[in-house]
């Protein structure tokens, strides 16, 4: 049987992604400042495609932006000769 990953309140504020083993110990796999995070964290584990192809978009968009700052700091430079 595959493993599921699942989330549990590890402390206040703090929600950590993990799975138990056989032998009923916790292994933990991340930390999550909320449910939502935590729970998006066990979709993408657990093999929910939406959530991946959600994660991607993300990462690409982020890489958009930091393109786009260093594009705007070459243009500065290249402005001051």
């Amino acid at each position: 049987m595959d493993q599921k990953y699942v989330y549990i309140r590890s402390e206040p504020g703090l929600w950590t992604v993990g799975f138990y083993r056989p032998d009923g110990r916790f292994e933990p796999e991340s930390d999550h400042g909320s449910t939502e995070e935590a729970a998006a964290r066990v979709a993408l584990l657990n093999g929910d495609q939406a959530v991946r192809v959600a994660a991607v978009v993300k990462r690409v968009e982020e890489l958009e932006a930091e393109m786009r700052a260093v594009r705007g700091l070459l243009d500065a430079a290249k402005a001051r000769g």
